[in-house]
């Protein structure tokens, strides 16, 4: 009987390994579909809904995090969407 309980916990242990392999690219998707809103409501903010729903459609597209903090930082430098849009 003792050898099923370590095997019983020889499995558990592989399991929950196994979860947090599988769960790792949907928490990355979530990270950038979080980096891509907080751009979006960054723009919307600073410039109209119009260009932040453009903006948005574009961040769908970049999955890279570096691209996506160069677009926030581009939010604060550019003086209007239409050339925020035109970097993006």
């Amino acid at each position: 009987m003792l050898p099923a309980l370590v095997n019983w916990r020889e499995s558990k242990t592989m399991l929950n390994e196994a979860v947090k392999d599988w769960s790792l690219p949907y928490r990355e998707q979530g990270r950038a579909e979080g980096r891509a809103e907080l751009v979006r409501r960054q723009a919307a903010r600073k410039f109209d809904a119009a260009t932040a729903e453009r903006l948005a459609e574009r961040m769908a597209k970049i999955a890279d995090r570096d691209r996506a903090l160069e677009i926030g930082e581009w939010i604060i430098e550019c003086e209007d969407g239409e050339e925020l849009l035109r970097r993006v």
